[in-house]
């Protein structure tokens, strides 16, 4: 697969004489530009002794040496790795010296020593017979392998001894090894379930089945026999059940989401790498593709698990739904006949969960419906744009423009506001090679009446025929500072977007129409008088329709103090909320409408304090100054590149180019133009746009 860099293929097994038994597995062949390092592990379960006797016999110790310099000179092979399992503490001294000498014969050779060492999450990797900062040294890397895989295991722990291995090894020496298979939790044990076993179990036991007798024009509803959930920890797909010895079970496997938090934890700590165990006796699919996105350095996108849902008539599919794992799927039969209902779990690769006869009796049809129940309506295709860059300035002047160029931005935001004409500063930003997204805001006293709607519809409509590129409808209307107190309504707002969008594009069909970014936060626990989380927000509006009146779904982040590649596992020092996180933000918004619409950062930015040394209080995530200047300038570049790779994201305007006023608010901090005049985000922008 070309998601791999490396390929390990085992069968040699250490003896106790030293030599080598086995062959190594065949029908791997390497894509190219791959590598093979051959893996060479001790028996199970005896390979504590086996290793121990072969580093107290001096003829064993050079048998052993002798046969793994031979492996790595093959040319075809760049190195060996070493995978002897666990160790007694007492080996510790004889065990450095072999691998120092081991590595001293691979590196004359131009091979390379990778070196597995076993973990638990929670205990210092330090613990056994293993001298990470010896081995560290002389190896070209070390790899944890934690008992069981990491889904078994708690993320923090798992960050606590991964950080423990660093500090003795170096941290771009370590690797972290992530299994593909499952695991089966039981109270007293933890038993990895290969990837095959698992499928199989999964496909025998997850069968669809109806709720209620089917009948012409009667909604009838299908679960699952055992309906699968979502771990909490890793986001694997965790199924609860009773074994046929009566005890209790949880079986945990690895989903493309899983693999992703996974993969995003080896980016937050900054290892070296990882390996991947049970790759090739899993289906590849998504999961593969997510490893390639990682390895690209590219947005991973946790993806949900669902479950696919088909009804069929003889060869003809008359339906297909696909629903969440706890969400029944409904179907309203129109007419008579037997049919079959199928269901498929999707977890990166689609499996077959099998299928149900259904017989549908012949009978009246309801000839009248009493109420006819309000239902969201289905979103249209939206042709996916290209990444564009841009950025907001004071005024339609443009003043940096140079500078902006200089960034590779070719879109300039700009505050509309009823009573100011705007046609002057549209003109102007067209004159000087800028397209114009401005952001519409009007009388914050009236947006809930729906008597004001085709006052504002018509405004935005004006702009539109002024030669509006992309319109922003509102702003964070989430919060009463731009909503009235005790008015804040998903409904009403899309019932306004729905007026300005009609008028939009009646006006100038080109313009791009983004929904109002909400002010991202968790504060409110929900919805009330005074404003509502932005997750609350995005459910709402979709669920109201608004993705019928939009072309790209707007959002802010303008809180970051982490790269924006990082996502979870403690790496903010605030909390895990996912707003602090650029990933979050996309994957969230984006699932809001099901993946079906673009996201368009209408703002984002960074704020660093550090001419002033200091940043008000209401705006301090990371004391003393949140971010560094050269820190500003990485984190946007960063997030242009991966917002590039990823085709959810259909812009960036930075927030901002040229700002002055740094007070209570401190807009001049967000300013990639710094108070001396440079302009450091220039170059990393421009530099992730080629």
């Amino acid at each position: 697969s070309s998601a791999l860099e490396v390929v390990f293929p085992a069968g040699l097994v250490l003896q106790k004489d030293g030599s080598l038994l086995g062959t190594l597995a065949d029908g791997i062949t390497p894509a190219a530009g791959q590598s093979v390092m051959p893996v060479v592990r001790a028996p199970d379960p005896d390979g504590t002794s086996i290793v121990a006797a072969m580093l107290a016999s001096p003829a064993a110790r050079q048998q052993n040496l002798s046969g793994l310099r031979e492996l790595a000179a093959k040319s075809s092979h760049q190195g060996v790795v070493l995978d002897y399992g666990l160790l007694q503490p007492a080996m510790r001294t004889e065990w450095s010296a072999f691998i120092r000498e081991l590595a001293t014969l691979l590196h004359a050779q131009q091979k390379q020593l990778g070196v597995v060492v076993p973990a638990t999450a929670g205990a210092d990797p330090n613990a056994n017979g293993y001298d990470l900062r010896s081995i560290g040294t002389e190896a070209d890397w070390v790899e944890l392998q934690f008992k069981s895989g990491l889904l078994a295991a708690d993320k923090a722990a798992i960050r606590q001894t991964i950080n423990a291995a660093a500090r003795a090894s170096g941290r771009r020496h370590l690797r972290m090894q992530i299994n593909f298979a499952g695991v089966e939790l039981n109270a007293a044990s933890v038993r990895a379930v290969p990837a095959a076993e698992a499928l199989l179990w999964l496909s025998s036991n997850l069968l669809p089945a109806a709720t209620s007798a089917p009948a012409i024009a009667t909604s009838t509803k299908f679960t699952l026999s055992n309906p699968p959930g979502t771990d909490a920890h890793w986001g694997a797909l965790s199924i609860s059940y009773q074994a046929a010895d009566g005890s209790n079970r949880t079986l945990l496997h690895t989903t493309t989401a899983a693999l992703a938090r996974q993969l995003q934890l080896a980016q937050q700590l900054q290892l070296g790498g990882v390996s991947v165990s049970g790759y090739f006796a899993a289906p590849a699919g998504g999961l593969a593709e997510t490893l390639a996105q990682y390895r690209g350095m590219q947005d991973m996108p946790a993806s949900t698990a669902t479950i696919a849902w088909q009804v069929q008539q003889g060869a003809n599919t008359i339906l297909e739904m696909a629903t969440a794992l706890d969400q029944p799927f409904e179907w309203t039969p129109a007419e008579a006949g037997d049919y079959t209902v199928r269901a498929m779990l999707n977890i990166g690769t689609p499996l077959a969960l099998g299928a149900v006869p259904v017989n549908v009796p012949a009978g009246a049809a309801a000839t009248e419906v009493a109420q006819v129940a309000q239902v969201t309506p289905a979103m249209a295709a939206r042709p996916i744009g290209p990444f564009e860059l841009g950025g907001q300035v004071t005024h339609g002047g443009i003043a940096p423009a140079d500078k902006m160029r200089a960034s590779r931005m070719t879109w300039v935001k700009l505050q509309a506001l009823p009573g100011y004409d705007m046609g002057a500063a549209i003109a102007n930003a067209h004159a000087m090679g800028f397209k114009v997204l401005l952001s519409a805001v009007g009388d914050r006293s009236q947006p809930h009446l729906p008597a004001y709607h085709a006052t504002f519809a018509a405004y935005v409509a004006a702009l539109a025929a002024q030669g509006a590129d992309a319109i922003e409808v509102w702003n964070e209307p989430n919060l009463d500072r731009e909503w009235p107190t005790g008015k804040i309504s998903t409904k009403s707002y899309t019932a306004l977007l729905r007026a300005a969008y009609n008028s939009i594009k009646a006006a100038n069909p080109n313009t791009l129409v983004i929904s109002a970014a909400p002010s991202p936060t968790g504060f409110f626990g929900g919805c009330s008088s005074r404003g509502c989380d932005d997750a609350f927000w995005m459910a709402g509006i979709a669920n109201a329709g608004a993705g019928n009146y939009l072309d790209c779904v707007g959002i802010h982040y303008n809180e970051g103090v982490v790269a924006p590649s990082a996502y979870g596992g403690g790496v903010d020092p605030r909390d895990d909320h996912y707003t602090r996180y650029f990933p979050g933000m996309i994957e969230r918004y984006s699932a809001a409408f099901g993946g079906n619409r673009q996201v368009c950062f209408t703002e984002l930015g960074y704020l660093s304090g550090e001419e002033w040394g200091y940043v008000p209080k209401h705006y301090l995530w990371k004391p003393p100054i949140n971010n560094t200047v050269a820190e500003q300038a990485l984190y946007l570049g960063e997030a242009v590149r991966l917002a590039r790779s990823n085709s959810r994201v259909r812009m960036i305007m930075v927030f901002n180019v040229d700002f002055a006023n740094y007070g209570d608010d401190p807009m001049a901090g967000y300013a990639i133009i710094r108070p001396d005049g440079s302009c450091p985000a220039c170059g990393t922008l421009a530099a992730s746009m080629q």
